[in-house]
């Protein structure tokens, strides 16, 4: 046999060898184990948590931003720690 158009031949090789491969098929039976390091499973508690948590109240939080622009805002500073450590 005698190959006489060697451009034709490796257009087909250059055709052939960029075409995309079908990606392999997805096999149904196969399982993965996953672990998570601590801080991704107490991240992921954290935001289960805060689903659970309500809502911010919008009428107390502008009336907050308004008593601190007026400067009428309670400013005692310990009461407000000790009672941000209770909801902790």
């Amino acid at each position: 046999m005698k190959v006489t158009d060697l451009n034709r031949l490796a257009t087909l090789a250059q055709a052939t060898s960029t075409a995309k491969k079908p990606a392999p098929k997805a096999r149904s039976d196969t399982t993965c184990d996953v672990k998570l390091s601590s801080l991704a499973t107490w991240l992921a508690e954290l935001r289960s948590e805060a689903k659970t948590e309500p809502e911010a109240r919008s009428a107390d939080i502008a009336r907050a931003r308004s008593d601190i622009e007026t400067g009428t805002l309670d400013q005692d500073l310990d009461a407000a720690v000790d009672a941000l450590l209770l909801e902790i």
